[in-house]
């Protein structure tokens, strides 16, 4: 038996399918209480993946091994065959099978067994959750390159600015720091119904070839944050609401996590919006809805660096693989990397 993945068990009968792994690692011993196990409904499974039939073929990139399928979404290769015999997408190179990334994120999410993914979301669901009750706090930010060290790159920074740095010995080519104020806002009503549209999308990362395209998602009812804050924008606009995409980081120590999200002009700011997310944030990661509804901006771990996505760290090659290391605290800045970020709720 795989280490801390037992293979799914179906009991036709009753229509349902048992899929258990260990919180611990351990294999499955004695005591239950070292395992957490979800059942899952077979109807559940075939309506997902019927949704994921709306996906058209060419849009998809067969490119997860078996292998990295158990590793990265926690889907053996028994819970895979099972999967494909009722109906799951998948392709074959060199007589091994091949999955697309975003199916198996979407449906390694609702079974539960995404824990890498899941471990991620809760980290901003309790990010969400400390920043309402922190108020104002700095964040230090630091950028680590995976790059050689004397190379130029220019760096994206708050508010849209760039610096030139040369990477050093220890990879950081940025050392900054962000006062984030968490702002309770109320959207008016015209805002919030346009939200909840958006936070009633099936959450579903589209491919490149679909990702932003609002007419596929409002056909099919899948998005992904990127997709649904573009819905925002749009319906918001429509309404003669002035409204804008945002690109940065999702601050959530100890790393932040490249976003995008939409932002609404409430009088003299912009508002931060992006219903998607606390909804999803809600269903997979704990975060309280009835304190956290769509309509909440979570305008303390949305830093925008600019209008749109764009490479954060750009070297001669292209962009470069970067990490973003967030703290709480101020931190001491070098000369060469020094930057001290204003605080990103005002008007830009």
């Amino acid at each position: 038996m795989k280490r801390g993945v037992v293979p799914w068990r179906c009991t036709f009968g009753v229509a349902q399918v048992l899929f258990a792994y260990s919180r611990t690692g351990s294999s499955m011993g004695r005591n239950a209480k070292d395992h957490e196990i979800s059942t899952v409904p077979l109807d559940a499974v075939d309506r997902w993946i019927a949704a994921l039939g709306t996906i058209p073929p060419a849009a998809r990139v067969y490119d997860v091994t078996p292998r990295r399928a158990e590793l990265e979404f926690g889907i053996t290769s028994a819970i895979a065959n099972l999967l494909s015999d009722r109906g799951l997408p998948r392709s074959s190179f060199e007589g091994e099978a091949r999955f697309a990334w975003s199916d198996l994120h979407y449906i390694a999410l609702r079974l539960g067994s995404a824990r890498l993914y899941l471990r991620t979301m809760r980290s901003w669901a309790q990010s969400v959750a400390n920043a309402a009750h922190g108020g104002s706090q700095m964040i230090a930010l630091r950028y680590r390159t995976y790059a050689s060290p004397g190379a130029t790159v220019d760096v994206l920074l708050p508010e849209g600015q760039r610096a030139k740095a040369v990477i050093g010995p220890d990879q950081i080519v940025a050392r900054f720091n962000v006062r984030m104020a968490n702002r309770e806002i109320a959207f008016p009503p015209s805002v919030q119904q346009v939200l909840h549209e958006a936070a009633a999308f099936d959450f579903y990362i589209l491919p490149p070839t679909l990702a932003g395209d609002l007419d596929f998602a409002r056909r099919r009812g899948l998005a992904g944050c990127l997709t649904a804050s573009r819905f925002v924008v749009s319906e918001c606009q429509q309404r003669g609401i002035e409204a804008r995409m945002a690109y940065g980081l999702l601050l959530a120590p100890p790393l932040g996590t490249p976003h995008e999200w939409a932002e609404i002009r409430l009088g003299d700011i912009w508002a931060p919006a992006d219903p998607l997310l606390l909804s999803i944030l809600g269903r997979f990661a704990g975060l309280d809805a009835s304190r956290w509804p769509c309509t909440h901006s979570p305008n303390a771990v949305l830093l925008r660096l600019a209008a749109r996505k764009t490479p954060i760290v750009d070297g001669a090659g292209g962009p470069v693989e970067t990490s973003f290391m967030v703290s709480f605290g101020e931190q001491t800045t070098s000369p060469r990397s020094s930057f001290r970020a204003p605080s990103p709720r005002g008007l830009a």
